[in-house]
């Protein structure tokens, strides 16, 4: 499936061409030059000469136990209401049943009706937390909660697949480290903060608040590993007037890809134009094709590709002054320093007096005019 932005520009150079050509003719001049400076030395036959030339173009612990020590845990601690998921009185629901602690809550699973239960200035969740977060490996993942009207309510953080309390006020219920809760001072913030995430720690969270009914908010986390890649080097060097083609490729469909000039995303409705991104996703996963037509000194610096749930990738673009513009340089090709030509020209030259002085010194060789 392949996707274009509005507005963008289908505008592109052919490519570049004359590098390949050098590369293939240079050797082939250089060799004859030789040949002819051969040929004159040992005064060699038109018959050897064919031959060399002939020769030259053929070269080639368990659930129970778990929930028994979270409830004696509870009751010495008197954290009043914090329980295990159930359905409620008023039908006010839990995350999910144990078995579907994979499933990705929607907008309208009954959390809803906690999240705008607002009568009597009741505890009720602020609409405004994610609630699907995607982070990537040893980063840090932030679960965020926001209560209105606490009160005097207790806000805990339970990981659904265990029924762990993780959380309850300020205080952590758990020995691994990296959970902490965030609450700054007078503030309806509750941020469950997990350092150094992991893919094990991908799942459902759930921010409760010990009201009667019990009301909780679920949130998905899901931890990747994957990283973004832009292809070829990590340097391209494009010419004033053509095109900057960056092609960024990630192995998992990515919900979108950001493009960054620097610190600022790119714009595709700018006043400059020429700005167009082609976006596919197959089933190796998504790739963000991004060109800017007619290169200009202003769009030299650095170019990153930022996926949603990756790690992003970067590429260093120098745009340079010259008399004819290249055609199209992608970020995994290279088109080689002006004066290719002239010094193809020169070396042709020089083999054609080589090979007219070697002849005009053979005595009977005659030249028609």
């Amino acid at each position: 499936m392949k996707s274009k932005n509005r507005g963008s520009s289908n505008e592109q150079s052919s490519p570049f061409e004359l590098p390949g050509l050098c590369r293939v003719l240079y050797p082939l001049v250089l060799l004859s030059v030789y040949l002819v400076d051969l040929v004159g030395q040992v005064e060699a036959s038109s018959a050897v000469a064919a031959t060399v030339s002939d020769r030259q173009q053929h070269t080639g612990v368990s659930f129970s136990a778990r929930v028994e020590q979270h409830n004696s845990n509870r009751k010495e601690a008197g954290m009043k209401g914090i329980t295990s998921p159930s359905v409620g009185p008023g039908g006010h629901s839990q995350a999910a049943a144990a078995g579907d602690a994979g499933a990705v809550p929607d907008e309208d699973t009954p959390y809803t009706a906690a999240i705008l239960g607002t009568a009597d200035n009741k505890p009720y969740f602020d609409d405004v937390s994610p609630r699907n977060v995607t982070t990537v490996v040893d980063d840090m993942a932030v679960l965020k909660c926001r209560v209105k009207h606490k009160g005097n309510r207790t806000v805990s953080w339970m990981r659904k697949k265990d029924l762990h309390i993780l959380t309850s006020s300020t205080h952590t219920y758990t020995g691994d480290q990296r959970f902490s809760v965030h609450h700054p001072p007078d503030s309806d913030d509750w941020d469950l903060r997990i350092s150094y995430a992991q893919p094990r720690d991908s799942g459902i969270y759930e921010c409760q608040v010990n009201t009667e009914p019990k009301i909780n908010l679920a949130v998905f986390l899901h931890v990747t590993a994957a990283r973004a890649k832009i292809l070829g080097s990590q340097e391209a060097h494009v010419r004033k007037g053509s095109t900057i083609s960056l092609s960024c490729v990630v192995n998992f469909h990515a919900p979108s890809i950001t493009w960054y000039h620097g610190t600022s995303v790119v714009n595709f409705d700018s006043a400059r134009g020429g700005i167009s991104l082609e976006t596919e996703k197959t089933e190796a996963g998504t790739s963000s094709r991004l060109l800017l037509t007619k290169a200009t000194v202003s769009d030299s610096g650095n170019y990153t590709c930022v996926p949603a749930g990756a790690i992003p990738a970067s590429v260093q673009v120098y745009v340079i002054n010259g008399e004819h513009p290249a055609a199209m340089q992608t970020s995994g090709q290279r088109s080689t320093s002006a004066g290719c030509e002239q010094q193809l020209l020169l070396l042709l030259v020089l083999a054609t007096l080589a090979l007219l002085l070697n002849k005009s010194q053979r005595p009977g060789v005659r030249y028609k005019r």
